[in-house]
């Protein structure tokens, strides 16, 4: 299998694992895991030499290894732990230029190192950069380190110098993580510096390292011993195709990443292109320009609506139109625009003592940790009070149908004012109680369930946003504001066919949704599914 395994390139970038950040209203992110597989893909073929040809002119790699063993021989610039040449044998598969072996056989040795003692000041902040596992890794040359040390503090540990040009692999706690150096750096105990031959490309080397990462070849979750590093088995080419094989690798990576880039202005572009048009509805001037901008959308609704995101700003759209009137079949002059205190009784919550928390109880204190948008997190951090506590906190027990609502957050983010309406479910087997932070709302006049949407409404919920107060990093929205919402307010039977109306588009939302990720899952698996098989092949 070669190049016609990145075939069918819309499967490939549409690979992605959807990120949401926490909070509505933020932005979600996109992991490429199609392309990430593409990489991992083109580095398995390369290192098998699908990749590039032999040529009448190269060496043989069975004299690369024998010069390899000579250079180890000779070898004495630093006090290495050095290998031997293993005869592996022949692999029928390979190229005849090729030869089968292992990781030890093709290095002039190894080193460790260590951490000079914490306690001892003058030992550290010298002018050695000093590497441990958070520094390798993440990119795959190491020019500095978080942490550095003094010549004193080498001489005095087990820690070691190592040459700018080694290939740095960590072999505990961690998973396959390398990196070449190349700046001359000390190691900690985590680390093993594999010493390269002049016959070996280090970038080709670093290649190999990173198949063996993706097949997991000797690798746990705590790390590689030291016998299972030196004794991974790769196909050997000789270095004139080493080289071969790394430019084409950069000239492929280098494509794939302008592939990345095009692939996120495009997401970016239709981002912006759904903006704008679900706009033109929030700012349809009445009914019947409603009607006619979404018909012109509907035209185009399964080019537009094909990511989660687009589908979650489709459903704010239509609940702010909602609540705006819009698809009412009654006359404007029978809604009514109502501060939320003068239909709902408001409620702030009670700052229990965490000394009266329980861990285990029947009289549940709800806090800002329970809560998150439509939904009640129960059993996360569930703190109870007592019967006698519970009965001095009546004026905050929660009923069924309340609505109750986050008022503190991050400063510029949406991540509070969430809404949640208190099911009778809830309560059969608990009383509720309300912490600080968090408001109680009581319909009135209103049903629940239409209440419960205009509280969640981008054109209701903005302003209080607008003019949270707080700290630099928190944000908070007071009772004031709260009460002083703006609700839309039909007449109860219109509530309710609104509410229905809701519900059904909510419904319609969430089978596209159901299939956009039923589609990404399947190409992501079947991303890795190409990945894994052509890397144990």
């Amino acid at each position: 299998m070669g190049l016609d395994a990145i075939d069918h390139l819309d499967v490939w970038v549409g690979a992605t694992e959807h990120k949401p950040n926490r909070g509505r209203g933020a932005k979600s992110k996109k992991s490429d895991l199609g392309l990430n597989g593409m990489r991992q893909l083109l580095i398995s073929l390369a290192v098998r030499g699908k990749l590039t040809h032999s040529l009448p002119s190269d060496s043989d790699a069975g004299a690369l290894l024998a010069s390899i063993g000579v250079e180890r021989l000779n070898y004495d610039e630093f006090k290495i732990q050095k290998t031997a040449t293993t005869n592996i044998g022949s692999d029928p598969g390979l190229k005849s230029t090729w030869l089968a072996t292992n990781l030890g056989s093709c290095i002039l040795g190894h080193l460790g190192g260590g951490t000079p003692s914490k306690t001892v000041s003058k030992y550290w902040n010298g002018d050695i950069p000093w590497a441990s596992v958070k520094d390798i890794g993440k990119e795959k040359y190491v020019t500095c380190t978080q942490d550095s040390i003094t010549c004193e503090g080498l001489a005095n540990s087990s820690s070691n110098l190592v040459p700018s040009g080694c290939l740095i692999v960590v072999t505990r706690m961690g998973l396959g993580q390398l990196s070449i150096n190349r700046v001359d750096l000390a190691i900690n105990q985590d680390l093993r510096a594999l010493f390269l031959p002049s016959s070996i490309d280090s970038e080709f080397m670093y290649l190999l390292m990173k198949d063996q990462v993706i097949t997991g070849q000797g690798l746990t979750v705590k790390g590689i011993k030291l016998p299972d590093l030196l004794g991974l088995k790769f196909s050997l080419p000789p270095l004139e195709e080493q080289q071969r094989i790394v430019a084409k690798v950069d000239e492929l990576m280098g494509l794939i990443d302008d592939l990345e880039a095009q692939t996120e202005t495009a997401r970016e572009s239709h981002a912006e292109l759904v903006d704008a048009l679900l706009r033109t509805l929030v700012e349809s001037k009445d009914a019947n320009v409603l009607t006619q901008n979404w018909t012109a959308l509907s035209t185009h609704f399964d080019a537009l609506f094909t990511t989660e995101g687009s589908v979650s700003k489709l459903k704010a759209t239509v609940l702010d139109l909602l609540t705006k009137g819009y698809f009412s079949r009654i006359n404007d002059s029978t809604w009514k625009t109502c501060r939320l205190s003068e239909i709902a009784d408001l409620q702030s919550g009670m700052a229990f003592k965490s000394s009266v928390f329980l861990k285990q109880g029947s009289n549940q204190v709800i806090r800002m940790s329970n809560m998150s948008p439509g939904k009640l997190r129960l059993k996360n951090n569930a703190v109870f009070i007592s019967e006698p506590d519970a009965d001095e906190s009546k004026k905050v027990e929660l009923a069924t149908d309340d609505i109750i609502m986050s008022m503190t957050g991050t400063k510029g983010k949406r991540d509070y004012l969430y809404s949640v309406k208190i099911s009778e479910e809830v309560l059969n087997d608990r009383k509720l109680f309300l912490n600080q932070r968090i408001c109680r709302i009581r319909s009135k006049t209103c049903l629940p369930d239409y209440l419960l949407l205009s509280l969640t409404s981008n054109f209701v919920l903005d302003p209080v946003f607008d003019n949270s107060t707080g700290t630099a990093n928190q944000a908070n929205a007071s009772m004031k504001s709260l009460g002083g919402m703006t609700i839309p307010v039909p007449e109860v039977r219109e509530q309710k066919r609104l509410v229905d109306i809701f519900e059904n588009l909510l419904a319609l939302c969430d089978d596209l949704l159901k299939s956009i990720r039923t589609s990404e899952s399947l190409k992501v698996e079947l991303a890795e599914s190409v990945v894994h098989h052509v890397s144990v092949s």
